[in-house]
């Protein structure tokens, strides 16, 4: 019995994994989205030779939240945002949402969505940007 009750518990455990519902897919796609967010401001930093502590300064937050947000840790506010688009004098482009339930049927699937929008999980299955 035992046996059979973990082999269930492995069962969901991977197909949340693979078919996340609820507030779990909400989470995923909030830093997904977020992802998307953060690789526009990276690419513009790495274009501009500019460090992340210029930007923090530049939009008077902490070079450590911004750190937090880069590394998945924590999601950017639309304020934050809203103040890197005015910092870097950028426009946000983000791509078309595709159906959820195309996005998480493999690993081979979300490696593809992983390079898209340059996210992509760390050890404790949290997204970070790549």
């Amino acid at each position: 019995m035992t046996i059979r009750k973990n082999i269930t518990k492995t069962d969901i455990f991977w197909e949340n994994i693979f078919h996340p519902e609820g507030d779990d897919l909400i989470r995923i796609n909030s830093h997904l989205l977020a992802g998307q967010y953060l690789k526009q401001i990276e690419e513009v930093l790495d274009s501009r030779d500019m460090k992340q502590k210029d930007l923090a300064d530049k939009i008077n937050i902490s070079p450590s939240y911004l750190s937090q947000l880069f590394s998945g840790n924590k999601l950017p506010s639309w304020k934050t945002l809203a103040k890197v688009e005015s910092a870097l004098d950028i426009k946000f482009k983000l791509m078309q949402s595709a159906t959820t339930t195309s996005l998480y049927r493999s690993i081979d699937s979300f490696s593809e969505i992983e390079s898209l929008v340059g996210v992509s999980m760390n050890d404790n299955c949290a997204l970070k940007v790549a």
